[in-house]
């Protein structure tokens, strides 16, 4: 009967602590919020032996599509093979992902997020970015503040999580690259978060967060991207010699009016 008075009574001490820690959490509030939805149809050949990583884009193209066409698409990705018993293969494919920009306040700061759902699974797996652009009267309130998280599932057992990436911090915003996962999933999403403070001791009456995606289409390298990429209140701006191989998707841009 001790040893159970004991546990209830250090139960009853960390409660306050737990509830504290949630409270903290929700001292955050939603202001905006922007949902898109997109459809990306691509056109991929390989003449080597073929892996999911060696295909190498001919063409896509991204349009915004509905949420009622986002959900009645399929979740299956057609599997690729050879035309004509050769070693040449062709195949489209089309990949639906869901963009989710919201901006949320503690009333001392803002904080950022971005996430990219993928309905379905993308057949090239090379280095991704994902970013938010702002204005400049704003600005990263610091570099430990940048989370970011990729979860994907195998399967109903296996899921996991990764924070591995390159942070890429610019005046106008803040990506990170990072790989997408090698190994055969039933779901993938990507997150991106981070708080914002004041950059001069002014009134900042409008806000925008420009969330954003680009989708490697061909094997490139961390560093290329990392090093090439731009961030505008528009989202990404990719330079020449990294964007033919990427697949753009319009940015989802939430948009805040008021007195902080």
């Amino acid at each position: 009967m001790k040893q159970w008075l004991k546990f209830m009574f250090v139960i009853i001490l960390i409660i306050p602590f737990i509830v504290s820690a949630e409270e903290v959490e929700d001292n955050y509030v939603k202001v905006a919020e922007t949902v898109k939805y997109f459809k990306t149809t691509s056109i991929f050949n390989n003449s080597s032996v073929m892996r999911d990583t060696d295909f190498a884009e001919m063409s896509s193209i991204t349009v915004e599509v509905s949420e009622e066409e986002f959900n009645n698409a399929p979740t299956e990705t057609e599997p690729v093979g050879p035309i004509n018993g050769s070693r040449t293969y062709t195949q489209t494919e089309t990949t639906y992902k869901r963009l989710t920009t919201t901006i949320e306040t503690d009333a001392t700061y803002y904080r950022y997020t971005t996430n990219l759902y993928w309905k379905n699974i993308p057949r090239v797996r090379s280095y991704d970015i994902i970013a938010i652009g702002h204005y400049n009267d704003v600005e990263l309130w610091s570099s430990q503040n940048i989370i970011f998280e990729q979860d994907y599932c195998e399967n109903a057992y296996s899921c996991y999580y990764s924070s591995s990436r390159t942070n890429v911090v610019k005046e106008y915003g803040t990506a990170a690259v990072f790989h997408l996962p090698n190994d055969s999933l039933i779901s993938l999403e990507q997150t991106l978060t981070f708080t914002v403070k004041k950059a001069g001791n002014y009134v900042v009456d409008y806000q925008v967060a420009a969330g954003d995606y680009a989708h490697a289409t061909s094997n490139t390298i961390a560093s290329l991207a990392a090093n090439n990429l731009r961030i505008g209140v528009g989202g990404l701006i990719l330079p020449d010699v990294i964007y033919d191989i990427y697949d753009t998707t319009p940015a989802a841009i939430a948009d805040w009016s008021g007195t902080w």
